[in-house]
């Protein structure tokens, strides 16, 4: 987004706090525009800053960044040690999107509210910083626009499901073939003290959305959560397993 794009956004906002996600990984050219963009930013006053990457928080230190700083980098918060260290230096951790049910809820009860987990969207599987689709395309002689796709998926040979995939500038993602949709483990959350929960729209389009987390919430709603699981495949993330092989994979 432009400038005035982002800053219309904000506006439209109003005096409800909004936080800003900066989820891409950084390399060493891209240090110099980072910080311009955070000076930026940091003009149009967010609560907070969620970030992957520590450069963000680096350079959030230099310019005395005052609003919460929220470390989020997706795959690999695991466990209660990795999260008792970074949060000597950020407001809040957010887990991983694998973890159990049970795992979530021991790290989240020793931390209280210090804890985000993720509960309502498409869960990523991996993260590569190749171009793999790229890569894809010239090996079969393709030349279409691939960068920031919402409508590609894969399929892999024994498995009937097709999971979304996105390519981004630096990063190239694969998503669980179903939403993450965290309706019966609410409770457990709440008990848990869970900070927050993350809900991630990505894939899905806005109507659909905003129904599902209504659902989950116990709103009133405009569309039947059967109407919704139509177009909308819905499962439990990793919470009641802890692989994704199938049976006979392992032999």
């Amino acid at each position: 987004l432009s400038l005035e794009s982002f800053k219309a956004l904000v506006d439209a906002v109003g005096e409800t706090p909004w936080y800003l996600e900066i989820n891409a990984y950084i390399e060493d050219h891209q240090l110099s525009a980072l910080n311009d963009l955070l000076k930026a930013f940091h003009v149009f006053s967010p609560k907070g800053i969620y970030f992957n990457d520590f450069a963000v928080y680096q350079l959030l230190k230099e310019m005395d960044y005052h609003g919460e700083i929220i470390y989020a980098p997706e795959t690999i918060l695991t466990n209660s040690n990795d999260v008792e260290f970074y949060l000597n230096y950020v407001d809040r951790c957010v887990l991983a999107r694998e973890l159990t049910l049970d795992e979530i809820l021991y790290i989240s009860s020793k931390f209280p509210n210090r804890v985000e987990v993720f509960g309502l969207g498409y869960a990523t599987m991996s993260v590569s910083k190749r171009p793999l689709v790229q890569n894809y395309m010239d090996e079969i002689k393709r030349d279409d626009e691939v960068l920031n796709r919402l409508d590609f998926k894969i399929q892999e040979e024994k498995r009937p499901e097709w999971m979304p995939i996105l390519e981004e500038i630096n990063a190239t993602s694969t998503y669980m073939p179903s939403i993450t949709f965290s309706k019966d483990q609410i409770n457990d959350f709440k008990e848990a003290n869970c900070a927050s929960l993350l809900c991630d729209s990505l894939f899905i389009n806005d109507e659909d959305f905003i129904e599902l987390y209504k659902h989950m919430m116990n709103l009133k709603t405009k569309l039947s959560l059967e109407d919704l699981s139509i177009r909308n495949p819905l499962g439990e993330g990793y919470y009641y397993r802890k692989t994704n092989l199938l049976k006979g994979e392992t032999a």
